[in-house]
């Protein structure tokens, strides 16, 4: 029996439309999502500013990979700025002492007094140095006046000798005792005893005549 014989065939021409109607869509559908797979994904440019700003900024160096560099052996010399002190002694220590030219014998001359001399330090000696010419001295000179001194020029009663006298009443005991041995006569006896044999004597020094001391060998 034939197609067209059969009663059924609209239907199944309908079944055919209806069939390739369907058909059709589902193969637009699949060309539309094949077309998306195939259409590659679109990238996202890169923001150039951003770049340029990671290409500036360099990481910092470690303590390896920093360029070594080179400095001088030499160190620079640095300037040394000196100190000047000035001293302003008053007039009295800065003139010139005057020796004066008494009757006796220079102290220097006195082999004992010599030696004592010495054997004593220039600041013990000022004392004595003040007592001569009124006046303390410094350690230079000390020494060096009190050899050149042969004598006061003024007699007992002036003023100038009261003025020593005064003086040496402002020493005590022992300081006057040290004149003594310094002068090489003798110590002993009250404070105003051996204030007035210390001005007696150097009203005209003079020699002992004693020997010196001799310094003790070492055994």
């Amino acid at each position: 029996m034939s197609d067209s014989d059969n009663p059924s065939s609209p239907k199944k021409e309908e079944m055919d439309v209806s069939e390739n109607g369907d058909t059709s869509k589902t193969k637009e559908d699949s060309d539309q999502e094949d077309s998306k797979i195939k259409e590659p994904a679109q990238k996202e440019e890169p923001n150039e500013e951003s770049e340029g700003e990671d290409d500036d900024e360099e990481p910092p160096l470690g303590l390896l990979e920093r360029p070594v560099e080179l400095t001088s052996g030499k160190r620079e010399k640095k300037k040394v700025e000196r100190l000047e002190v000035t001293i302003n002694l008053p007039n009295a220590e800065r003139k010139k002492v005057d020796i004066p030219e008494g009757k006796g014998t220079k102290l220097g001359e006195c082999p004992r007094i010599e030696f004592k001399l010495n054997q004593t330090k220039a600041i013990d000696l000022k004392p004595l140095h003040r007592l001569l010419y009124n006046r303390a001295g410094s350690n230079m000179e000390v020494k060096r006046n009190i050899r050149q001194f042969n004598g006061f020029t003024f007699t007992k009663g002036d003023k100038e000798y009261e003025k020593r006298v005064t003086s040496l009443n402002k020493l005590t005991l022992a300081g006057l005792k040290h004149v003594c041995e310094v002068l090489d006569i003798e110590r002993g006896g009250t404070k105003s005893a051996i204030v007035e044999r210390i001005m007696d004597f150097l009203m005209k020094p003079s020699s002992s005549g004693l020997r010196v001391p001799q310094k003790k060998k070492s055994e």
